[in-house]
């Protein structure tokens, strides 16, 4: 029931707050994370047009949408939600396992950010707090997220080194188990 109610929370809270798109949750083109739903290279559906990214073999539309929550016991909290985009990721011809992989983990690392999120909120929960108090919160962790990524991307060298490579997946799994109880999915 509850799991029922968040979804319902956040499909409304989404469509009144995001306008400009469909639904997150009903477009095809969006994968939220799951544990049982792992990245393929079909997923990748953007054409490759320009050659500006030609040494990128793999770029994803990864991301955390961040969605007003209201209810009559609080002011306001939010629901974060980690989402793959496949109408706007692509991959060169060249494509690998290591590759993939790599892509999954920038995936993985959203949802590992969204989980901190759903931590944090439980001891705010607590207080009353209005939009704006969310609102910086949520800058802060957008640019932790960010900062996350680029430095998995340069520790790793894009996934090319894969001694690097190996022990960040070890970090981020360790991560996402202690915080396995904020999964949503």
């Amino acid at each position: 029931m509850k799991k029922t109610m968040l979804v319902l929370g956040v499909l409304l809270g989404y469509a009144s707050t995001f306008s400009q798109n469909t639904s997150i949750f009903v477009d095809e083109n969006i994968i939220i994370w799951s544990e049982k739903r792992l990245l393929t290279w079909n997923d990748f559906k953007k054409v490759k047009k320009k050659q500006r990214d030609a040494p990128k073999k793999a770029i994803s539309t990864i991301g955390l949408n961040f969605v007003p929550v209201y209810s009559l016991s609080k002011t306001c909290s939010f629901e974060v939600v980690s989402f793959f985009d496949k109408k706007t990721s692509r991959t060169a011809t060249k494509r690998s396992e290591s590759l993939l992989n790599h892509e999954q983990y920038h995936f993985n690392i959203a949802e590992l950010l969204a989980r901190k999120f759903r931590a944090h909120q439980t001891t705010l929960d607590k207080e009353q707090r209005n939009k704006k108090d969310y609102d910086k919160m949520i800058d802060w962790y957008k640019k932790v997220y960010h900062a996350y990524q680029e430095n998995y991307d340069r520790a790793t060298k894009h996934g090319a080194d894969l001694k690097h490579q190996k022990n960040w997946e070890k970090k981020i799994d360790a991560e996402l188990q202690t915080l396995k109880k904020y999964q949503l999915y």
